[in-house]
């Protein structure tokens, strides 16, 4: 295990992150600010409501443009649906599931079925204390 944003080793690159849903107003110094990172980890898509589906959404500009690539790494990702995931493996990009925080939280979790078949990777994670296991094991 290691603090992805301030890496001790340098053989690891270090992960940025980006916390709040992107508005389609901040798209364009989203892309600029993913292009120059080797890991963003973004809050994605947090909840099973229509708007958190259109947190995604939000990724893609009005030209048909995506800012997903492999160094987005989306963190819960439980309003995207079956071809959200399919978008987001054909650029690359990855997600981080935290099962327990989801139930707690929203009552439902990612629908990790839809994202394997995909083929997007995943990873999973504890996320915060108060509502999340206290290690990857009890994950």
């Amino acid at each position: 295990m290691r603090v992805v944003e301030d890496p001790v080793e340098r053989q690891f690159p270090k992960a940025t992150t980006h916390i709040p849903d992107i508005e389609a107003s901040e798209w364009a110094q989203f892309k600029r600010t993913l292009n120059r990172a080797s890991c963003l980890l973004l809050h994605l898509s947090e909840g099973v409501d229509d708007k958190a589906h259109l947190a995604f959404k939000a990724l893609q500009n009005s030209q048909g443009d995506w800012a997903i690539s492999a160094s987005l790494a989306g963190i819960y990702c439980t309003g995207l649906q079956p071809e959200d995931f399919a978008v987001s493996a054909e650029r690359g990009g990855s997600m981080v599931w935290s099962p327990l925080s989801n139930l707690l939280l929203y009552g439902g979790t990612t629908n990790v079925t839809a994202a394997r078949s995909a083929g997007v990777p995943i990873s999973l994670g504890s996320d915060w204390s108060p509502t999340g296991s206290k290690t990857l094991l009890n994950e």
